[in-house]
């Protein structure tokens, strides 16, 4: 093996957590002068120095933690009660006479939603210097403050790789391929914030919890949209962080014949999209069903005004089927909410996330997996959904059905819309109110990505 080939291992180990790092000698590019005798003094010498743990939070202690050999430490840690955490700092040192370059950072998928990892410290381009340079990489390990019942699975594994290369060399180290829809599905976790498996549609993959991954670059506007899910037909569906502007659903007095006639004068009308014969039932009670002659003002705003504004990756757009059925107010059903919101679809280039899209994105299903649910224990639900504003709220795509709560006059089921305030709680409003517009686009099956979906570096599409 040539001294360039060159690999060592570094491990750090948690019940079998594991840092990983991988130390590349790059060669020299050097013009050396013979003249008599001649000697080479380079040395490569990366190494883990230290390991010593702090920030100790409740009943979590340090069962063993040590510095195994130059490339390898590992440490074992007790985790008794949800909220316990304890934090590790990993003393790696240049004691050679060449500064290193770090090329690129692993860390592995946990497997366990109970045991949440974070690391921090070292970064991807840092540069250690030689002759006694040190850089610090900080692994905090927590038990989730969100388990409520004791977990079946009692341990998890993390492995970080780190791979240095000598300063100037980072070049050398193969560049990263391109994320394709099917290499961001091997991303899927069990546990914690991240990638899941639909359970409700199979062949489906949503981004849940409170801040995963799913960041992306659209048009221009860098992490200025995340990730809601890759559809069965390998779609991407993107919403929109921010609003981009403050409108009515549908204008007062504006579709006003068929389906519509039966809001009453002033409110609006809920229908997304013109279609024959509308129906809101959402349920086996009889709802309100007829004509919509036109599209919603929305529709229209999202696909002809917005829609002339994209630029930037315009291409990268698929026009799409957007489901707009109703849903019942209080559903405690998901499966039925999802096969109702699917009663009604219309196609075209951007639209509006559904009702579903929003509590599917919760972690803790347990409590936030329905809409009754989430009505009753929405201070928490908040915390565990990415798609909660911080203020205000915005329209979704989803209509009203009265259901159980007798609300059933017949100008609120044809004129009220589901909208997701920075409350949690998903609520209604009359379809002539302002609310915030937050589009959703679906993207490409063939799309070709980089990045790793956090705010910092988000996924930037690489081929449209």
């Amino acid at each position: 093996m040539s001294e360039r080939q060159k690999r060592n291992v570094i491990i750090i180990s948690l019940c079998t957590v594991l840092l990983l790092m991988v130390v590349g000698y790059a060669a020299f590019n050097t013009l050396l002068n013979i003249d008599g005798t001649t000697s080479i003094t380079s040395n490569w010498d990366i190494k883990i120095t230290d390991i010593t743990s702090k920030d100790i939070v409740g009943d979590a202690s340090d069962e063993d933690s040590q510095v195994v050999d130059d490339l390898t430490a590992n440490f074992k840690v007790n985790l008794v009660s949800p909220g316990d955490s304890i934090t590790y700092d990993i003393t790696v040192e240049n004691k050679g006479n060449i500064d290193a370059e770090v090329a690129e950072i692993q860390v592995s998928d946990p497997g366990n939603e109970a045991i949440v990892f974070k690391t921090s410290g070292i970064e991807e381009g840092e540069i250690l210097t030689a002759n006694g340079g040190t850089d610090i990489l900080t692994v905090k390990v927590t038990y989730s403050d969100e388990i409520t019942k004791q977990p079946d699975n009692l341990e998890a594994n993390l492995t970080v790789t780190l791979d240095y290369v000598e300063k100037g060399y980072k070049s050398e180290v193969p560049p990263k391929e391109n994320i394709t829809i099917e290499k961001l599905k091997n991303l899927v976790t069990t546990g914690g914030d991240g990638l899941y498996k639909d359970t409700y549609e199979s062949g489906r993959y949503i981004y849940k919890g409170g801040n995963p991954n799913n960041y992306i670059t659209f048009n221009g506007e860098n992490a200025g949209w995340r990730i809601v899910s890759i559809e069965t037909d390998n779609t991407i569906k993107i919403l929109r962080n921010d609003s981009v502007t403050t409108m009515p659903f549908d204008t007062k007095n504006k579709r006003t014949a068929g389906y519509c006639s039966s809001a009453g004068s002033g409110y609006g009308c809920n229908a997304w999209a013109a279609t024959s014969n509308y129906n809101n039932n959402a349920s086996s009670k009889n709802g309100v069903q007829g004509n919509v002659a036109s599209d919603s003002e929305v529709k229209t705003y999202l696909n002809g005004t917005y829609y002339s504004t994209i630029i930037n990756n315009r291409g990268a757009i698929q026009n799409h089927s957007f489901y707009y059925g109703p849903a019942d107010y209080q559903n405690s059903n998901l499966s039925n909410q999802i096969i109702s919101e699917k009663k009604h679809l219309a196609s075209s280039n951007v639209g509006l996330i559904q009702l579903s899209d929003y509590i599917r994105a919760n972690t803790n299903s347990d409590t936030c997996g329905t809409y009754k649910l989430i009505s009753t224990n929405y201070s928490n639900c908040k915390n565990t959904n990415w798609m909660t504003p911080s203020s205000g709220a915005y329209w979704v795509i989803t209509t009203y059905y009265c259901g159980t709560m007798g609300l059933c006059d017949t100008y609120r089921m044809v004129a009220n819309v589901y909208t997701i305030p920075s409350s949690g709680n998903p609520t209604t409003g009359y379809a002539t109110w302002d609310e915030s517009i937050n589009p959703a686009i679906y993207l490409k099956s063939d799309i070709e990505l980089s990045g790793s979906g956090t705010e910092d570096e988000p996924y930037t599409i690489e081929n449209y």
